[in-house]
């Protein structure tokens, strides 16, 4: 019978148990969490039960494939990911345009299906299928990649009417962000410029924006006021951000961007808000 010790090195503590880097505490209860998807609660508290079960695992195993692998921005390529029944600690989609950032999905664990998290822009994308999971080989890595064409957007068909000049695009305002404090307490500090003037702080001044780019769909809006030149500056409370979901690389990520109450005519749809730059942190 394997040692807790043992146990902890063959299913990954402490190298990388939290997915995060670092050393981590090896205990019954953590090793038994790594487990979660094969064993019940009451296993999971037992090593005689751990060890007979880390003896019996399916091997972890990837077939993904893309649905859509070309198409006009903005395009939903599509990931078709097959279920497992595997031990499966975290399986992500990791969209990487060539020469820029990557965003990562939510973690869809061991579920099988159609996923579509996020539609792409104009350009040469990689799309990464990563899954993380223990068999008898102990903590494994296993990734799929695949390439995805998106060409720029169809043409509007031809008006009818004599044509009118376009509007022309509001210069969008321009921030800059800087993080600050340990990573239990990371207070944010917002400037900028090219904002309305003498704007109030509150809902109908100026909006700042913290997008979670591991986990779309979790996002705040802070309010900030601006000076007579258009002019901001904002800083936030600390925030732990060591709570933030990770990516498949150890990372959270924060996209922060910033608009006040002017629409932009030539975005689509027409008349969304005048955003500024996007700044993205990362953080270990």
């Amino acid at each position: 019978m394997r040692t807790l010790h043992e146990m902890g090195e063959f299913v990954g503590i402490p190298q990388d148990a939290t997915g995060v880097g670092g050393v981590a505490l090896i205990g019954i209860r953590r090793v038994g969490d790594l487990l979660s998807s094969v064993m019940n609660p009451a296993q999971r508290v037992s090593m005689r039960a751990i060890d007979a079960r880390l003896d019996a695992l399916a091997p972890l195993t990837l077939e993904a494939r893309i649905l859509r692998p070309s198409g006009r921005a903005p395009h939903n390529p599509g990931v078709r990911i097959q279920g497992s029944s595997a031990c499966v600690i975290s399986t992500v989609i990791v969209y990487s345009l060539l020469g820029g950032a990557s965003i990562s999905s939510g973690n869809f664990d061991g579920t099988g299906g159609d996923f579509d998290p996020m539609s792409l822009e104009r350009g040469d994308w990689y799309v990464d299928v990563r899954r993380v999971g223990i068999d008898s080989r102990g903590r494994v890595h296993v990734s799929k990649r695949f390439s995805v064409t998106v060409s720029a957007a169809p043409a509007p068909p031809p008006a009818r009417t004599p044509p009118t000049s376009p509007l022309p695009r509001p210069t969008p305002p321009s921030i800059a962000v800087v993080a600050g404090g340990p990573s239990g307490a990371t207070v944010f500090t917002v400037s900028g410029s090219g904002f309305l003037s003498n704007q109030a702080p509150g809902s109908q001044g100026v909006a700042v924006r913290f997008v979670d780019g591991v986990n779309l769909q979790n996002w705040i809006i802070l309010y900030s006021g601006s000076d007579a030149t258009g002019q901001v500056g904002l800083v936030t409370n600390p925030l732990d951000t060591t709570g933030l979901p990770r990516n498949a690389l150890g990372k959270a990520v924060l996209h922060v961007s910033a608009a006040d109450s002017r629409r932009d005519p030539t975005s689509v749809p027409s008349n969304e808000p005048l955003w500024s730059n996007t700044i993205t942190l990362q953080f270990a």
